[in-house]
């Protein structure tokens, strides 16, 4: 070890915050959609190997995680420098930030990489979009020339335990998804689905996960609504639904007894003014709704 306290070679290094460390409001601040990831990846490695602090990032960002891996040999300045650029890109102030992280270093940080990568650090156990979103951050960080052998290898060795916990092992049996929670806790509370009908807000892999879900439960009707109508078509083809214009968004509102929203915008898209407007047309009947996006939509 130096003496400044900089290591001859880098070590692994985890910053990250999660279901369990930070409320929703916390991470729907710091999210970042997969367009923006290699960006985010770049911007973070570029700043590092300028500070001579970073050999190599990977940033993986999902609806319940934000977590940074480095190849660094200066982890305490690492640490600091990622704490500073993440609570700078999203208007936080760092103190108020570092409340909610983790850090991790060497072996416990690759352990928990591949307890990520199984799906057993999940919100859902064993869910399975965890493993596609690990992959997703590594190829993100490649493009970006952040990722280097270090991390390409970890996190391939994770991407391969990942699939084996899957394939060899009955994680896999269980709720494969929060969309998929989603419609079990719909169907507790409302019985059988097959009389009752639906709305999914949305058209992206949620969504679909979403329609999925109340296909295999056997809903009577899915309507799928989406600003751009062309997405939403495409998924009730998916799902034997129909498409509506978002103009008909009241409209659906109003018919339907479930609602499940899981888009991406960064904003609200259902308002309370629009549920209670639609309430005073159903003549009383309930409508059931679940937000299953980050930001939230509802």
């Amino acid at each position: 070890m130096h003496s400044n306290g900089e290591q001859k070679t880098p070590s692994i290094l985890l910053v990250g915050l999660n279901h369990r460390t930070a409320p929703i409001d916390v991470r729907e601040q710091v999210s970042f959609d997969a367009c923006s990831l290699p960006m985010v990846a770049s911007d973070l490695f570029t700043l590092g190997a300028q500070q001579g602090v970073l050999q190599e990032a990977v940033v993986i960002s999902t609806c319940n995680r934000l977590e940074v891996y480095a190849a660094t040999t200066a982890p305490a300045r690492a640490i600091a420098l990622i704490e500073a650029q993440i609570a700078r890109q999203q208007q936080m102030m760092s103190d108020a930030l570092a409340a909610y992280l983790y850090v991790e270093t060497g072996s416990a940080a690759i352990e928990h990489l591949f307890h990520v990568a199984a799906g057993l650090d999940s919100l859902i156990l064993g869910e399975a979009q965890i493993l596609g979103q690990v992959a997703n951050a590594l190829a993100a960080a490649q493009s970006s020339g952040a990722s280097g052998p270090l991390l390409t290898q970890v996190f391939n060795r994770a991407l391969h335990c990942g699939k084996r916990a899957r394939t060899e092992t009955p994680i896999g049996s269980y709720t494969t998804s929060i969309s998929h929670a989603a419609v079990r806790h719909a169907e507790a509370v409302l019985g059988d689905l097959s009389q009752r009908r639906a709305l999914v807000i949305g058209a992206g892999e949620m969504a679909e996960l979403a329609a999925t879900a109340l296909q295999q439960h056997r809903i009577a009707s899915i309507v799928c609504i989406n600003r751009t109508l062309a997405r939403a078509e495409q998924l009730a083809m998916k799902v034997g639904g129909r498409a509506v214009d978002w103009a008909r968004l009241d409209e659906a509102l109003t018919a339907v007894d479930l609602v499940i929203s899981a888009t991406a915008a960064p904003h609200i898209v259902l308002s309370a003014e629009e549920v209670a407007h639609a309430m005073q047309a159903r003549a009383g009947r309930p409508l059931l709704l679940f937000d299953i996006a980050l930001p939230r939509d509802i």
